[in-house]
């Protein structure tokens, strides 16, 4: 392997360990957050910027988890460029039902708004 795709190796894995490893202010959180995420797409074999998304979903320690079309997805807070527009400190009323029930195994339970 040639010594420019050895450095990118490294970056993208020192990469990988920032974004999954939780920090103090993370442990043991539970809580609906809506957060502004950038879309990355392949475009023309290229990876490319398009923009940011606003996603609603629930945060459990370092992940928060959004409703994607049937099923659940994920995705890291420690990502890089991903903000956290707003927490919430009830259930909002549009939430959907696997949300809830994630939010309460958490041993969080709050009043709906």
């Amino acid at each position: 392997m040639n010594k420019g795709l050895q450095i990118r190796n490294k970056k993208l894995q020192k990469k990988r360990e920032l974004r999954k490893t939780i920090k103090p202010s993370q442990e043991n959180v539970c809580r609906f957050v809506k957060v502004k995420n950038p879309k990355i797409e392949k475009v023309n074999g290229k990876f490319k910027f398009i923009g940011f998304e606003i996603l609603f979903g629930l945060q459990i320690e370092n992940k928060m988890y959004y409703k994607k079309g049937e099923k659940v997805g994920y995705i890291y807070l420690n990502k890089a460029n991903l903000k956290i527009l707003k927490k919430f400190k009830v259930i909002p009323s549009d939430t959907p039902q696997i949300l809830i029930d994630m939010f309460n195994k958490c041993g969080n339970v709050e009043e709906k708004e």
